[in-house]
């Protein structure tokens, strides 16, 4: 994942940058927050395919729809906010082998979000934005591959992937220091790399998924410096 990471980790940094240079806001407010979700993603990860590397099978697994649960932090201006977070979810998956499903974990990893707030709503209560996703993500399924010839000896495997989005939601403010966040983001799935528990990393190519993520969340703004 290195080199299309540090693509990715770049063209944040560049729109991270430019919001930076056209922030004019005096006051900067940090933020913590909780969020719930529910995810759905769709396209590669369909249940019918595999990957064959050096020594084992590892099957693609279809995914259901989990909801999850996470946090964030960040800084707030006026008109945009930048910031990071952590989404956890469990569900369920099968796939083409009989004995092959079961429960796997989603770790996602917001390492740059940028939200850009549409000037004549800033001071509303209500206070509709645009949401610039970047982040990465790991699936983990307990029985997921097997060895070369041994079909009956299943193992845990991991994929690896990178999501980009552009979403959309409202910001509602409940008192100065207490909002609502409420987001609706559809983002790419790039998948990257599997892992066979015990095995070395392999990099993939020609995985790509929609994901849909629908979130409410929570955020408390401390004084502004």
């Amino acid at each position: 994942m290195n080199k299309k990471t540090g693509i990715i980790l770049f063209i944040s940094l560049l729109i991270c940058a430019n919001q930076l240079s056209l922030a004019q806001e005096r006051v900067i407010r940090p933020y913590l927050g909780i969020t719930a979700g529910h995810t759905i993603l769709a396209g590669s990860f369909n249940g019918t395919d595999y990957f064959q590397t050096d020594e084992d099978i590892m099957l693609v697994p279809k995914i259901k729809p989990a909801f999850g649960i996470g946090g964030v932090m960040g800084l707030a201006y006026e008109r945009f906010s930048i910031d990071l977070g952590y989404h956890f979810s469990r569900s369920e998956y099968t796939s083409l082998e009989d004995g092959y499903s079961g429960n796997c974990a989603t770790h996602l990893i917001r390492f740059l979000g940028v939200k850009k707030y549409f000037n004549a709503y800033t001071q509303k209560t209500v206070s509709p934005y645009l949401d610039i996703d970047l982040s990465i993500t790991y699936n983990l399924f307990e029985k997921i591959a097997y060895p070369l010839g041994n079909i009956n000896d299943p193992v845990r495997g991991r994929y690896g992937g990178i999501l980009f989005g552009i979403g959309a939601g409202v910001r509602i403010r409940l008192i100065d220091k207490l909002v609502m966040d409420i987001r609706i983001l559809p983002e790419y799935y790039l998948g990257t790399d599997i892992r066979v528990k015990g095995r070395d990393w392999y990099q993939i190519s020609k995985f790509g998924n929609f994901q849909l993520l629908n979130t409410i969340g929570m955020k408390y703004r401390f004084k502004g410096f």
